[in-house]
Formats: structure tokens, C-alpha cells, sequence
């Protein structure tokens, strides 16, 4: 069941992925899970930023695509103009700081794509996808 939910989340949120529609919020919630934004400025989502799982802060000046968090589960899809180095060096140094190991951290073609673990059983994965004049950004973590 909660398998289900999870994917029916991801579903949602990658069905809004490229909209140009206002930012919205969903406040009908299952217990446990913070609401998805879609549509935001990263530095304008605050209430994203404050649930961002383990305290990562959002790419300076990107545009928050979705954000979901449920079940020890969190991931935000955004976009940015800057670098896919710039915005990977960013994600990697809180990774580190915050004590996880980078597994992977490798570029293939147009994509980039971190992996790390952590000693309590937290897992991250970065993925950033050059897409000409944009990068398209997916962090993922699970506790």
C-alpha cells in the first residue's frame, strides 16, 4: 500500500514536471507526508526548503519543478541555468558534510549522477541531465 502511494507521488509529480502553471501546494496529505510543490522558485519555496530531508538546502536560484516527502522518502525535481558541475558540487559537499560516502560520481554523456550511503542506512542519488540551455535536477533520498 504504501509502495503504491509512493509511486502514485512520483507519478503526480514527474505528470508536472515542464507545467507553467502557478506554484500550488497539496494539502490533502496521508499522516506523515509533506505536501508537494510545484511551480516555485527554489529560493521562493520556503516551506520545501524547511522539510527538505535531512537539511540539504535547495540550488541557489533554481526552479523548483516538484517536491514530495513520505514514508522516509523525499525528492525535489528542479531546473537551473548554471553548470551541471556547479549544481553536482553543491549537492556533493552537503553529501560529505553531512556524512555520507559517495559511492558513485560519474558523468555519462549529458548525464551527471552521484550515488552515496550513509552509515544509519540513508541513501542519496543525484542526477543532473544537461538539457541544452537548461540542467534538469532530481534528488532523491531515503532514510
Amino acid at each position: 500500500m504504501k509502495s503504491a502511494y509512493l509511486a502514485l507521488l512520483i507519478s503526480a509529480s514527474l505528470a508536472a514536471c515542464g507545467s507553467e502553471a502557478p506554484a500550488t501546494t497539496d494539502t490533502e496529505q496521508e499522516p506523515g507526508a509533506s505536501a508537494a510543490v510545484t511551480g516555485a522558485n527554489a529560493t521562493d519555496a520556503a516551506t520545501a526548503q524547511q522539510d527538505f530531508a535531512l537539511d540539504f538546502t535547495p540550488y541557489p536560484g533554481a526552479d523548483l519543478e516538484s517536491y514530495m516527502s513520505a514514508m522516509g522518502q523525499t525528492m525535489a525535481l528542479f531546473r537551473s541555468s548554471d553548470s551541471a558541475e556547479a549544481i553536482m558540487s553543491h549537492y556533493r559537499d552537503q553529501a560529505v558534510e553531512q556524512g555520507f560516502e559517495i559511492t558513485v560520481d560519474e558523468v555519462d554523456g549529458p548525464v551527471h549522477n552521484i550515488n552515496a550511503e550513509r552509515s544509519d542506512g540513508a541513501s542519496l542519488v543525484i542526477t543532473v541531465t544537461d538539457e541544452g540551455q537548461e540542467r534538469l535536477g532530481d534528488i532523491s533520498i531515503s532514510s
